[in-house]
């Protein structure tokens, strides 16, 4: 006989068993899926006739999707980069984007801007689901390109609609490619698409935006770059030395280590709470809140890669530790006459790019660039804040309480200002861009323009842009309703040639030589660059500062050391120097000789102004570069770096 315990044992288990019978039922139908899954099972429900095209036109869509994700993971976001509206140069090598290899690039999420403006440019989760689903759209054409399949189901398709939701550990891609079966008595229409990728693109963009919003406030990585060029051997920061002659560095020595170093250190730190945490805390970043063990990362810095270098003292090319007895000081000139005690302390400011990259278990990569900043020794002074990515669902667009009327004009071949019918307006209030529209000709008025309801903003930036036209930017207030006109400058592409100018004579670039020739106008923001000897380049008419610069490399250059001698007046080395007698005291010493692959051996800086009419009429520039012998001494070098500089030696482009 059952006691009242094990009746009561054997009814709990029998509860037990039957709570799980109803639960396996009701996830069998399918009470627990989400809408999404719901609809997949039904798609999923395709006759026979139909299952051949279905199951193509499911994988197409499958594999398209899956390169988008790639591509989308690669770019940091962007399905299409970011325009990089920068043009590298001597004085600043970077873009907004990093180039990892070459035909490779990946986004800068946080930069400073030629003029030390701080940006980051984040994508949003929406942007990024827009972005991918328009790379769906745009190449889901490709799977018509099965002829004998269409034909053989005498298939016709549509305009698809795709849209894409980027979940955590997920993405769900629901297409909806009209593609219509009619055989015989047959006839029927593909259903949606439903497919669902095991990528944790979201996870891994929530942990890029977490570790930019860390080091914008721990400034982490300018830390560790700091502790580089403290402590790393071959590159001078601060020290005093027992030495009776000054130490001497090149700033291309220095830059080289510099590099050496970040290699070989950025590479080592370890993110905690990924799957590549490390016990070393030194290299350990505490950057993330929760635990993120499916996902590694990883941080890198190529010696390839640009690295702006700026130290204080130096002479061109040269840093050199000063003496003690230069400091006018008798007592301590004494002193350190005797030790011969040398001194120095060197003020960095450094921009170098770095990339991180996160990877997740099934081999999907989401990776990006940040730029790193020391400034006068120091860390980036934040001056960004906590950052808070806003979404695009953001109130000051769905406000629109303002009224302007806006055109679009632009100078024709004569400069007289004439309407552009399809510009794009936008207007950008604080950090958010709202779509204003299109201009149109309005047959009443019989004029080119867009009147439309536009967000109550103070100090907006009112932007036009148009297929062939340098994009036209205004600062305005739209809190009283206004009328504004935005000036477009047409491009026009110039066939152009580089000719160089040694000794009074012209002749053209030599293989061993790389011109470089930037175009700016700082009063718009246009720039642009030419390299190679012969080409195309597409201008604005305008007034430009146009910087040349001519390489010499693929060959070893011998550049002969310098002797270097300094000479102070110190205290005679007996009683009378108590009394304020000196003597001259000189040390000499030579900086080695050195090996370059690449020597600076030219160019210029002036001012050139194309006029509306060389632009109207011209179709080839010429741009000549001054050029020196190749540089074979560290004076020589100081001397082609000072021409780079100098508008005596320059030559205005012709145009023809």
């Amino acid at each position: 006989m059952l006691k009242r315990g094990q009746i009561t044992l054997y009814v709990a288990f029998g509860l037990v068993v039957v709570a799980l019978i109803v639960l396996l039922v009701l996830t069998r139908q399918g009470v627990f899926l989400t809408d999404w899954e719901k609809e997949r099972r039904q798609a999923l429900d395709v006759p026979e006739q139909a299952k051949e095209m279905n199951d193509y036109i499911q994988g197409c869509v499958g594999s398209i999707a899956d390169e988008g994700i790639t591509l989308l993971g690669m770019q940091g976001g962007y399905i299409q980069l970011p325009a990089e509206k920068n043009i590298p140069g001597l004085a600043n090598p970077f873009t907004e984007n990093l180039e990892i290899l070459p035909q490779m690039k990946t986004p800068f999420w946080f930069y400073i801007e030629p003029n030390r403006i701080q940006k980051t440019a984040i994508p949003t989760l929406t942007e990024m689901e827009t972005a991918l689903a328009g790379y769906i759209n745009n190449r889901l054409g490709e799977c018509t390109l099965n002829t004998a399949l269409f034909e053989k189901f005498n298939a016709s398709y549509s305009t698809p609609k795709t849209s894409v939701v980027i979940q955590t550990d997920k993405v769900l891609i629901t297409s909806d490619f009209p593609v219509k079966i009619n055989v015989e008595d047959f006839v029927y229409r593909i259903p949606k698409i439903y497919f669902e990728v095991d990528a944790r693109i979201g996870e891994m963009y929530n942990i890029g935006k977490e570790i930019i919003r860390k080091d914008n406030s721990d400034l982490y990585l300018e830390e560790k770059t700091i502790d580089i060029l403290a402590m790393y051997k071959g590159i001078p920061y601060s020290s005093t030395e027992f030495s009776c002659a000054p130490k001497i560095w090149t700033k291309t020595g220095v830059k080289e280590e510099l590099k050496t170093a970040l290699n070989a250190n950025m590479q080592s730190i370890q993110l905690k709470n990924t799957n590549t945490g490390s016990s070393n805390n030194y290299f350990l970043w505490d950057a993330l809140a929760k635990s993120h063990k499916q996902i590694s990362a990883s941080f890198r810095f190529s010696k390839q890669w640009p690295v702006k270098m700026e130290v204080f003292p130096s002479e061109g090319e040269l840093l050199t530790a000063k003496p003690f007895n230069d400091m006018g000081n008798s007592a301590m000139a004494f002193i350190t006459a005797l030790f011969c005690l040398n001194d120095y302390h060197f003020v960095y400011d450094v921009q170098y790019p770095l990339a991180i990259t996160l990877s997740d278990e099934n081999g999907y990569i989401f990776q990006f660039a940040t730029m790193v900043l020391i400034d006068n020794n120091q860390p980036r002074e934040n001056k960004e804040g906590t950052l808070d990515v806003p979404q695009p669902e953001e109130k000051i667009c769905k406000n629109m309480q303002g009224h302007a009327t806006i055109y679009a004009l632009a100078p024709d071949e004569k400069g007289d200002l004439q309407p552009v019918t399809g510009a794009e307006i936008k207007l950008k209030c604080v950090t958010t861009v709202c779509p204003v529209g299109k201009t149109k000709f309005d047959r009443d008025s019989r004029e080119t323009y867009i009147k439309a309801d536009v967000p109550q903003c103070a100090n907006a930036l009112l932007t036009a842009s148009k297929e062939g036209y340098f994009d036209a930017k205004q600062t305005v207030d739209t809190i009283e309703e206004d009328t504004y006109s935005l000036m477009l400058q047409p491009y026009k592409e110039f066939d152009y040639e580089i000719i160089v100018v040694e000794e009074g004579f012209e002749r053209g670039l030599e293989n061993s030589e790389t011109a470089i020739i930037n175009i700016q106008n700082k009063d718009n923001g246009f720039g642009t660059s030419v390299s190679s000897g012969t080409g195309k380049v597409k201008l604005i008419s305008g007034r430009f500062e146009l910087k040349s610069t001519i390489i010499a490399q693929g060959f070893e250059i011998n550049i002969k050391g310098k002797e270097i001698t300094h000479c102070t007046e110190s205290p005679t080395r007996n009683l009378l120097g108590l009394l304020g007698f000196t003597e001259k005291q000189c040390t000499t010493a030579n900086t080695p000789d050195m090996t370059l692959d690449q020597v600076i051996s030219g160019g210029s800086t002036t001012v050139w102004d194309l006029s509306r009419q060389d632009f109207s009429s011209g179709s080839k520039i010429t741009f000549y570069v001054p050029a020196s012998s190749i540089p074979t001494t560290v004076d020589e070098m100081e001397q082609a770096f000072a021409m780079a500089d100098d508008p005596v030696n320059a030559k205005i482009p012709k145009v023809e």
